[in-house]
């Protein structure tokens, strides 16, 4: 009976080697012409052997146990195990020799030419196409730098706003200490126009350009005049508002404080409603920039300055982070009464009456305690 089985296995696999052992070997030489690009061979061999190993031992061998051998070597299951066999078998030989000629590229391109110098230009090819990709990502990674960039220069407060929200806030700090060397800008903020008929709020004159002042300087694209340098040379030219800005003295003030741009303006108090406008003129020409105004209540001094100050920023183009909007909003609850008293002691203060001006900044500090200008300028002068 054994030999009944091998003689007719053996009849099975000759017949099939007349078609798996050329197909094989077509498979396998072009497995071997393409081995330093992939491992064909291993693949196939292992494809082949799984497809033998279950034909035969799954299909095969289990049908002998119901039907004569002649009919189940002569099935489609017995075929494909033949085939299969050959495949395994075949591909196995190409895969010894294509090692053994590893270094030179296979067997064929060891002994042919020809197959050499296809190997070298599939593979210069293929060598040229990651070089291209490389560099097609390299430069649409340096696009989306550049748009990012753009976009962070260009974008206004409700963009910067949006971005912020995010958890990553240093794209901006960053962004800020490359541009402040070469993007800077420097204001002088003079003193302001009391449009009211009310004369105590003459100090506010003061008062409100120096807050613009503190608030202004902690954007780190501005630089800010001092309101002590400011105070030397409005004296020395004897200017006391607004008001006695013509062109021409502008551009004295402006070259005299090393100012690219003068901010000056005016505020009107009537009925508990307050008013706040602020010009932005190029020092050289004496051109308008930016023209801004913020009205509400007076109990909402303090926030309306802070918005005059986003509004001169944006006037400016000057984009900050969100430390610094921080540092700004921090005396938002200073009361307007505080604010007077302020004003009052700083108007005190250069008039070189330091004792009221003391007593002022203490009133000042003691109906806003997180009044922070007016808690400096106490420890000043009980230190001076």
């Amino acid at each position: 009976m054994s030999k009944v089985h091998t003689k007719t296995m053996s009849s099975v696999v000759t017949d099939g080697s007349k078609i798996a052992g050329p197909v094989s070997g077509l498979i396998g030489a072009l497995s071997d012409a393409f081995s330093p690009l992939a491992p064909f061979a291993p693949v196939i061999f292992g494809l082949s052997l799984l497809i033998f190993l279950y034909y035969f031992f799954l299909k095969v061998r289990p049908a002998l146990k119901n039907s004569e051998p002649e009919e189940v070597f002569g099935s489609k299951d017995a075929q494909v195990a033949g085939f299969s066999a050959i495949s395994a078998v075949v591909m196995l030989f190409f895969m010894v020799v294509s090692n053994a000629y590893a270094e030179e590229g296979g067997a064929l391109a060891a002994n042919f030419d020809g197959v050499k110098d296809f190997q070298q230009k599939v593979l210069g090819t293929l060598d040229e196409i990651n070089e291209k990709q490389d560099e097609i990502i390299e430069s649409q990674k340096e696009v989306a730098s550049d748009v990012k960039d753009i976009k962070e220069i260009v974008t206004g407060e409700a963009e910067i706003k949006q971005l912020s929200s995010t958890e990553d806030y240093t794209t901006f700090e960053q962004v800020n200490a490359r541009t402040n060397a070469l993007d800077q800008k420097t204001i002088a903020i003079l003193y302001f126009d009391n449009s009211s008929n009310n004369a105590q709020l003459d100090p506010l004159k003061k008062g409100l350009a120096d807050m613009l002042i503190s608030d202004l300087s902690n954007l780190n694209m501005l630089r800010v005049v001092e309101r002590e340098k400011l105070e030397e040379v409005m004296a020395e030219l004897k200017l006391s508002s607004s008001k006695d800005f013509d062109p021409g003295t502008r551009q004295k003030l402006g070259k005299l404080l090393g100012a690219e741009t003068i901010l000056f303006g005016s505020y009107f108090e009537m009925i508990g409603q307050f008013r706040m406008d602020a010009r932005i003129v190029k020092t050289e020409t004496g051109e308008i920039l930016k023209s801004e105004g913020v009205s509400g209540t007076t109990a909402d001094f303090m926030k309306l300055e802070k918005q005059l100050v986003w509004k001169i920023a944006r006037g400016l183009d000057v984009r900050f982070s969100d430390k610094e909007e921080a540092a700004i909003m921090a005396s938002e609850q200073v009361s307007y009464q505080a604010t007077l008293a302020y004003a009052d002691g700083l108007e005190l203060f250069d008039n070189g009456d330091k004792p009221g001006a003391l007593v002022k900044f203490k009133e000042a500090l003691e109906l806003s305690p997180s009044f922070d200008r007016a808690r400096t300028m106490v420890d000043r002068l009980r230190t001076s």
